[in-house]
């Protein structure tokens, strides 16, 4: 994501973050987190909000939508299932 911030493909765009994590939705909300790697994660994010007027909406999927779906697998790195 930082590469294509960086590009300009996200100028004035909105994109979806759907993740099976609801305390990251919840810290991303909120705008911080206890856990020092989803902070730096959340500040990442407002930055490039902030930086190319870049819309981001953080979705709570149950996890069980993501694996039937397929999607639960591009999160665990299997990319060649």
């Amino acid at each position: 994501m930082e590469e294509e911030v960086a590009s300009g493909k996200f100028h004035h765009k909105g994109v979806f973050i759907c993740t099976d994590n609801f305390m990251f939705e919840l810290d991303f909300h909120k705008g911080s987190s206890t856990s020092k790697l989803i902070h730096e994660m959340v500040v990442s994010l407002q930055k490039y909000e902030r930086d190319v007027s870049l819309i981001l909406r953080v979705i709570n999927v149950a996890g069980t939508q993501m694996i039937e779906q397929g999607t639960n697998r591009l999160s665990r790195v299997t990319l060649t299932e």
